[in-house]
């Protein structure tokens, strides 16, 4: 393994390259190639470029034929969705999407390759997690494969836990497990003047859905919801009733990012996004940060120097009448290949690369939090790794070895038809009030129900009961 110094100085070196011999949009480049195009999303320059080195290099130097060509770009989904529901088109050889919920409506209009001969071929179904290689199917096919995997969990700050240890010593003396270990601190952030917890939908509404994922499955449980799914209990059932509630009460209580100021709750909810909040829990200024397990990527420039051993993670807990830990399973992106594509053969190889054990190792390393590729094996080599980078290998190696024993939960914006998965987004009516949580629960059932009459459901991963 180079070290992450060394990473870094490569990778300027190649995105200065990149940029040099990128330009243009003609199928071929200067020295006679074929281009194969993947649009992606506008991520940072440095996370680029370790883009740059696990993929874009490797496939470009290991023939000379083809050169990938990935474009960045902060409205993919949108531009993506509008370039496929296109006649004819002229859409990306590799179609980048939110996962198997993004990829269920494409697969059926005839948008997207079957996958299933390049499966055979490089061994996929041997290499990746069993549910999220199922999720990728559509009428027993396959037509994606995730980057990238989550699950839901809690960040905190050790320095800012040991301080209010200091000023209460009622609070636990270990990191806290549980709901109420983690209560009892947030009680304490903001009487003391802490954010109780930072996160926040500014700018993008759909963070709701990260929460409406946490308290359906910590509070309901992953079983619920996925007999919900199957149709066999209603979205209106009391166990779904108590989650939304209990994500309200939180709310309200000002553990989503609340502080106390000249002595009144202000709720920075609706003014923070994840980077701000990464910074603000990186400061000090806060106990917590509860999210996906994908925000590590978003910590990761600001536990840097002498704040690199602060940052804790533990998955978030269950509610004490749920006996079993489980750990929310969901993907963060998918890849399949445009049936337009006069490229099949190499898109797929392009794919490949990136379900391998040396790119999830790379990523680990320079990229934590984002691509948690979801392989049967991985156990990547984490000498030289920051202690954040080696932080996120521990939460998804626990992630991996719960989903593979059959304890997960569902990510609603992986595993959710579209109507029920919007939603769901809308669960912040009812921590304002704008909303009762039953009438919330109605249009819940309401939409799913479209959603079942479209024939929109993904395959859903089965959790051990």
């Amino acid at each position: 393994m180079k070290s992450f110094s060394n990473r870094i100085m490569f990778m300027v070196l190649v995105i200065v390259s990149f940029l040099i011999f990128s330009c243009g949009s003609d199928d071929k480049n200067t020295e006679g190639k074929e281009k194969i195009t993947m649009w992606f999303w506008g991520a940072s320059p440095e996370y680029r470029m370790a883009l740059d080195e696990v993929l874009v290099q490797p496939y470009n130097s290991s023939q000379d034929k083809f050169e990938l060509d990935i474009l960045y770009d902060s409205a993919v989904d949108q531009n993506i969705a509008t370039a496929l529901a296109a006649d004819g088109g002229n859409a990306p050889d590799i179609i980048y999407g939110s996962g198997p919920a993004f990829v269920a409506q494409y697969a059926k209009a005839g948008k997207l390759v079957n996958l299933d001969p390049y499966a055979e071929k490089f061994g996929w179904e041997d290499r990746i997690l069993e549910p999220v290689y199922e999720a990728g199917k559509v009428n027993g096919n396959l037509y994606s494969l995730p980057g990238g995997t989550i699950t839901m969990g809690v960040f905190y700050n050790k320095k800012v836990l040991e301080d209010l240890r200091s000023k209460d010593n009622s609070l636990p003396a270990h990191d806290p497990k549980t709901l109420e270990e983690i209560e009892s601190f947030m009680d304490a952030a903001l009487v003391n003047g802490y954010y109780a917890s930072v996160t926040g939908n500014k700018g993008w509404k759909p963070v709701n859905e990260n929460y409406s994922t946490t308290f359906f499955n910590a509070i309901a449980g992953p079983n619920n919801i996925y007999s919900a799914l199957m149709g066999e209990l209603s979205w209106t059932d009391s166990s779904f009733e108590k989650a939304v509630e209990k994500s309200k009460d939180w709310y309200q209580k000002g553990y989503f990012s609340g502080k106390v100021q000249n002595g009144k709750l202000v709720i920075d909810y609706q003014n923070l996004n994840f980077d701000e909040s990464s910074q603000l829990l990186a400061a000090g200024k806060a106990a917590f940060f509860v999210g996906p397990s994908m925000a590590f990527q978003f910590m990761n420039p600001y536990f840097q120097g002498d704040k690199a051993e602060n940052l804790g993670f533990t998955v978030f807990p269950m509610d004490p009448s749920i006996p079993t830990q489980s750990y929310v399973l969901g993907t963060v992106n998918s890849f399949s290949i445009w049936a337009g594509s006069k490229y099949v053969e190499e898109a797929a190889k392009i794919i490949d690369i990136m379900m391998t054990a040396e790119s999830a190792e790379v990523f680990a390393d320079v990229w934590p939090g984002y691509w948690a590729l979801p392989m049967k094996e991985f156990n990547p080599d984490t000498t030289g790794f920051s202690p954040l980078s080696k932080a996120f290998v521990a939460a998804t190696q626990e992630m991996y070895s719960a989903v593979d024993k059959g304890y997960f939960g569902i990510h609603m914006s992986t595993f959710f038809p579209p109507l029920t998965q919007s939603t769901m987004i809308d669960i912040d009516r009812v921590w304002l009030e704008d909303q009762s949580t039953v009438d919330f629960l109605k249009k819940v059932e309401s939409e799913f129900y479209k959603d079942v009459a479209n024939n929109s459901l993904p395959v859903i991963p089965t959790p051990k009961k």
